[in-house]
């Protein structure tokens, strides 16, 4: 019987040009950008400095954004009213 793949491992991006990491969720920050429906479109790992050196970093990636620093929730970038 074929085992099937846990769904976080689906969502895992090739390495990041700057850290090398395998796993994004081992990323100093996860940036998940959404579209204006409030859906996930894609994730994008990065190191920065600090906090807000991440948001600026974050606001280049798209207009909606949460922004990660491991397992802690940083910042929601963008409009507060997405669609439901």
């Amino acid at each position: 019987m074929k085992s099937e793949r846990n769904s976080a491992t689906s969502l895992r991006a090739a390495p990041s040009e700057r850290s090398g990491r395998e796993d994004p969720l081992e990323a100093e920050y996860l940036a998940y950008i959404l579209g204006p429906d409030g859906r996930f479109l894609w994730l994008r790992e990065f190191d920065a400095a600090n906090d807000d050196e991440a948001r600026t970093f974050a606001k280049l990636l798209g207009e909606y954004v949460e922004l990660w620093k491991g397992t802690s929730f940083v910042a929601k970038i963008g409009p507060t009213n997405l669609a439901q």
